[in-house]
């Protein structure tokens, strides 16, 4: 298997995690996700055995990551884990490996995908793991280096709710999903009823005090205006077009779906993420 995988080279056989198949995956079926390439377990095994190894194939790296950024016309990439045992239905692993947001130029890239690997020794993942009767010794982990969408909004969407198995639930925040992955603000609420011929929306609007942004090779915390906190960070159409997406990725998976999104700069929806839904995951109600 390469060590470097450009998207079309990926299917179910590749040496790479759940996420990024299940991603690619959907790029293949024509679901807009962030353009990007995969390192695969095979680096982290060689990394593990030496160290030196990524910097060994730097120059390989630079190659894909300058290729990225001409197609998508600008440089700052997300460099995301993708490992053996995350995102199935035993175990989601959500929020125990590294993620680096808006990283920018090819020495950043190459430390945080070092950043990435080294993370795998942390004890909370292996307790995390050994709790649901995971060996420790299945854990491997490819990486994804995306192109960085700059987002107006983002959030998360569970296609039934996790608990009712019912509703749709989609949840937002301005700027980046971090705010709301992480529970650190409470956002915008929006439960959707299916049942009816129509669907009915309800809107609880969170209080959003701050949001996370792209800043120069960072990521910032920005405070929420007290008016943009008022307002919905959704419009009816933007809603709409979640609900079809939801109802769409639930579709082709066969199963309810949770995932994350966001609504970049020129108004359009990428999928960053779509997993199933894990019994237990907490939700802002």
């Amino acid at each position: 298997m390469p060590d470097i995988m450009a998207y079309e080279e990926v299917n179910e056989s590749s040496s790479c995690g759940a996420k990024a198949k299940s991603l690619i995956h959907l790029g293949k079926n024509h679901f807009n996700i962030p353009d990007g390439f995969v390192l695969s377990y095979d680096v982290f095994e060689k990394y593990k055995a030496d160290h030196a190894y990524v910097d060994v194939i730097s120059n390989e790296i630079h190659d894909s990551y300058k290729d990225l950024s001409k197609r998508s016309g600008h440089s700052a990439v997300a460099v995301r884990s993708s490992a053996s045992v995350e995102d199935s239905n035993q175990a989601s692993f959500a929020g125990l490996f590294e993620t680096f947001l808006n990283v920018d130029g090819i020495d950043h890239v190459i430390h945080c995908v070092k950043k990435c690997f080294d993370a795998l020794d942390a004890k909370v993942l292996y307790d995390y793991a050994q709790k649901r009767n995971i060996d420790k010794r299945q854990l491997r982990l490819s990486l994804i280096i995306q192109s960085m969408i700059k987002p107006l909004c983002s959030g998360v969407m569970f296609t039934k709710h996790p608990y009712r198995n019912d509703n749709m639930v989609i949840e937002s925040n301005l700027g980046l999903a971090q705010s709301v992955v992480s529970g650190a603000v409470v956002p915008d609420y929006y439960e959707i009823d299916l049942g009816a011929d129509e669907y009915h929306i309800t809107s609880k609007i969170g209080t959003k005090e701050f949001s996370f942004s792209v800043g120069s090779n960072e990521v910032v915390e920005q405070q929420v205006s007290k008016e943009k906190q008022s307002k919905s960070s959704l419009t009816r159409e933007n809603l709409e077009q979640l609900i079809a997406l939801g109802t769409e990725l639930e579709h082709h998976f066969g199963q309810p779906q949770d995932i994350e999104w966001t609504l970049s700069e020129d108004n359009t929806i990428v999928v960053l993420q779509s997993r199933p839904i894990t019994i237990g995951k907490a939700m802002v109600l």
